[in-house]
């Protein structure tokens, strides 16, 4: 038995074909990647038959969300093909709640995923600009690198709407970094447009 990851097998659908009768492949998907935001038409419909090649020379496809595994039909994946094994979460660190007393002078606000189209910074940066006359403090955390152009396009938002102060990027953090922002947190933001668990 192959276990493929969706992202590198929806490329190679060609490869498949020649060992589906060789190999047991076995697709792990999140979510197909013709869903992603950003793309053109023309890119949406060639992922669209990349992925629908590719999973029709798989055995059996395992997915991360009922959500996908729903949506996998329209790329002809039968029910009986499909399983759905929901992520775990290792609990290293407990996030401390507090007893209700802040001491933070204005609002924390938090968002925490790499930064791109589909994520939607975008839209969490527009709509703090119609807030400037209250009180808050944005910090974004996620890897500015995965989608440089999207993040450098947020960054000069960020400028543009002189947020600079107000609006922080911390790049990609250590797990023990995030702890520490999600206790300073008042507010967890997630602007996200689409996620594989059916958001």
């Amino acid at each position: 038995m192959v276990v493929l990851d969706g992202l590198a097998m929806s490329g190679m659908p060609q490869v498949l074909e020649q060992h589906a009768q060789r190999l047991k492949l076995v697709a792990l998907i999140h979510h197909p990647l013709a869903d992603e935001s950003g793309l053109s038409e023309d890119e949406r419909l060639w992922f669209f038959e990349q992925e629908r090649r590719a999973l029709a020379a798989v055995a059996h496809v395992v997915t991360t969300s009922a959500f996908t595994a729903r949506r996998l039909a329209a790329f002809g994946v039968s029910a009986e093909q499909i399983d759905t094994a929901h992520p775990g979460v290792a609990i290293k660190a407990r996030v401390q709640t507090s007893n209700g007393v802040r001491c933070a002078p204005v609002p924390q606000l938090l968002c925490v995923g790499h930064l791109s189209q589909r994520k939607a910074q975008h839209q969490l940066v527009k709509a703090l600009q119609n807030l400037q006359s209250l009180p808050w403090h944005c910090t974004l955390a996620g890897s500015l690198d995965r989608d440089s152009v999207y993040s450098q396009g947020v960054i000069a938002q960020i400028r543009a709407a002189g947020l600079e102060g107000r609006v922080e990027l911390t790049g990609e953090v250590a797990e023990s970094h995030l702890v520490e922002l999600y206790q300073q947190a008042d507010v967890f933001v997630f602007p996200s447009l689409y996620e594989a668990t059916g958001w």
